[in-house]
């Protein structure tokens, strides 16, 4: 089985995790940044916009391209972790 890479954008990071770490099924990777304050600041006229992570998600091996995945089929098995 190829390795898997994430990366996710609007995210602080959990402190027990470090940026090109592994991490293991049910860890919590962090916290959504407010994206819509900085959003606002910006450019006030621009609208509301919602908080939201981006996540690309990578099928690696080495010496190989990496193949860019759709996370969709990922993040429907996922549970809501609170």
């Amino acid at each position: 089985m190829r390795p898997l890479r994430i990366k996710l954008l609007y995210l602080a990071v959990a402190p027990n995790l470090r940026i090109g770490g592994r991490g293991n099924a049910g860890d919590v990777l962090g916290v959504a940044q407010d994206r819509a304050a900085f959003a606002r600041a910006q450019n006030p006229a621009r609208g509301e916009m919602l908080n939201h992570v981006h996540i690309e998600l990578y099928w690696e091996e080495l010496g190989e391209e990496p193949i860019l995945l759709n996370p969709a089929f990922y993040l429907e098995t996922c549970k809501r972790v609170s």
